[in-house]
């Protein structure tokens, strides 16, 4: 058997769990949003959708959760104002509410408890027939023998896990046992309550990697002392055997962190960038619209003895690592993926035959619920995978508020071309008017396009033709950025005096923290003097990235938008 090592970091937040398997990182789970699956709440029922067959619950303290009417058993008839008694199936992700369904159910290490029927079911991923009765005739033994204790148990029904075929039937019981207890303190509870909310939560992050992952010849290493003990009290409880198998590790005392000190490299930006290369040369792109995930496949710098060769073998050798991204970064729901095309039909029949089933393989001991559907018309092969809760991309990231997702912004140019236009059309509405000032406020990103735009094209005689004066500052603060698309043009019958003095005269001397654009000039620097564009020309200067601090010497003004010097050497 494969030797299996569970590594948690909880000294630190967030906490972060790496399942290795021979040295390979298996899966990766991070708690940086403690997930809410599996917690059961009293909810009410506010309002009902037969439109979209759904109706959504209040859960209390401002949550709220969808609820498709196919998810009520058929014992409840839901209204509105009702209260209601559901689980969160899936979390919220992106602009989703939670899913929450009404078959309730709670989970243990070897079997889930069924509140609302009594039947014994076995998972799915135990195939053999055989094998599986014998685990639902060990289940129902088990209930039988705890109905003596407890005659409710009889109206509940319970699913075998698939570790339970190798467990003792004493550990099961004491498993079924626990979850039986638990379900009845959740139904005093809501029987209690006259208001919606929390019933129960489900077990806290190490218990549920240890419950999901831990299994015979598992190491579980942990930095965290009271987590530590818990994991223990959790085992000697159901595994006592196998309490030893348990390793505090002291960050403290070895002066590393413990994914340091076992050589685990886990870099946040591994679950998020679009580009992941191949050991062969090739290279992934994986993106995550709103579909689902994309993953396309390219050759890269890799080049085999013939075109077929080189397909083939760019294909095979990337799917160990389209497999592993799959797991590190959780990724749930659709997945497309984009091998490269083989011409010969025959050929192409051959490998994609292969590669589904070395991903079968490869997929062998997924704890998520996944399916390999083939590949499409158009060459490209469909996977679902269970969501359960967000993956690890959509944990660590939010939409950009630039591009609203769509992973492109428009260019500062094109944007220019806005500005300008807007304040043509601002000067033409204020003709005859008393605003005589154009304030404009703008990111720092963009003044220097602006101020090579507008003066390389003389724009500023327009506002000369009809006594306009322009006033050009930087936001004071980034708040701006956001609330006003980079830019902001107001009209005034005047500027602040002290904010005209801070205006420089030729001939002064001061300091700027200037950068370079290499796509307007290699001969001049920019800046800002106060909040007002500061162009800084200079004999000589190599290209440099970042800021640099220089001394300039202020030889034009334009009031009240344009300042140029020369950088002193």
């Amino acid at each position: 058997m494969q030797k299996k090592v569970i590594l948690i970091q909880s000294f630190v937040k967030p906490s972060i769990a790496v399942i290795l398997e021979n040295q390979e990182i298996l899966n990766v789970s991070l708690d940086i949003d403690s997930s809410d699956v599996g917690s059961i709440y009293k909810g009410r029922i506010v309002s009902i959708q037969k439109g979209i067959n759904a109706c959504f619950v209040s859960l209390g303290n401002s949550k709220s959760g969808f609820l498709n009417l196919n998810d009520i058993p058929h014992f409840i008839e839901p209204q509105i104002n009702s209260f209601i008694m559901v689980k969160i199936k899936k979390t919220s992700v992106k602009y989703k509410a939670s899913q929450l369904s009404a078959y309730v159910t709670i989970a243990g290490k070897y079997a889930v408890l069924l509140p609302f029927e009594n039947s014994i079911k076995v998972s799915h991923k135990i195939e053999e027939k055989d094998v599986e009765e014998v685990i639902r005739m060990k289940l129902e033994n088990i209930r039988d023998r705890l109905a003596v204790s407890y005659p409710g148990i009889k109206d509940v029904g319970f699913i075998a896990r698939t570790n339970s075929q190798y467990s003792d039937a004493i550990e099961v019981m004491k498993d079924v046992e626990m979850l039986y207890k638990t379900w009845q303190r959740i139904l005093e509870d809501y029987n209690k309550k006259n208001y919606e909310g929390l019933l129960y939560r489900d077990e806290y992050f190490p218990i549920k990697i240890v419950r999901d992952y831990f299994e015979a010849k598992t190491e579980v290493i942990v930095d965290n002392k009271q987590d530590y003990e818990e994991i223990r009290r959790y085992l000697s409880y159901f595994l006592p055997q196998y309490v030893n198998s348990v390793f505090y590790f002291d960050p403290i005392k070895s002066r590393k962190n413990i994914l340091e000190y076992y050589n685990v490299r886990i870099d946040f930006q591994d679950f998020i960038k679009h580009r992941v290369n191949l050991p062969t040369g090739g290279y992934l792109i994986i993106q995550h619209p709103e579909l689902g995930t994309t993953i396309d496949i390219n050759s890269g710098s890799y080049i085999g003895d013939n075109t077929f060769e080189t397909y083939k073998n760019v294909n095979l050798n990337a799917l160990k690592e389209i497999v592993k991204q799959i797991r590190i970064r959780d990724v749930s729901g659709i997945i497309l993926i984009d091998f490269l095309k083989i011409q010969d039909e025959q050929k192409k029949q051959e490998v994609n035959k292969k590669i589904v089933e070395e991903m079968e393989k490869l997929f062998k001991d997924e704890r998520k619920r996944i399916k390999i559907w083939g590949f499409t018309n158009l060459g490209i092969l469909e996977i679902t995978r269970q969501r359960v809760e967000e993956g690890n991309y959509n944990k660590i990231t939010t939409t950009c508020k630039h591009c609203q997702g769509s992973g492109y912004v428009l260019s500062p140019k094109y944007q220019i071309v806005q500005i300008v236009n807007s304040i043509n059309s601002t000067i033409i509405k204020l003709i005859g008017s008393k605003e005589r000032f154009i304030h404009l406020e703008m990111s720092s990103e963009l003044i220097p396009y602006f101020i090579e735009e507008y003066i390389t094209n003389e724009f500023y005689k327009f506002l000369d033709d009809y006594n306009f004066k322009l006033f050009v500052r930087a936001y004071k603060a980034y708040y701006y950025i956001h609330k006003y698309s980079k830019y902001k043009i107001r009209a005034l019958q005047s500027i602040d005096k002290l904010v005209l003095d801070d205006f420089p005269s030729v001939g002064c001397i001061v300091d700027a923290e200037a950068w370079m654009i290499q796509e307007l000039s290699s001969k001049k620097m920019y800046s800002l003097y106060k909040g007002f564009p500061l162009v800084i020309n200079f004999d000589f200067e190599t290209y440099f990235e970042g800021i640099k601090e220089v001394k300039v010497e202020i030889k034009k003004v334009i009031p009240y938008y344009y300042i140029e010097g020369d950088k002193i050497k």
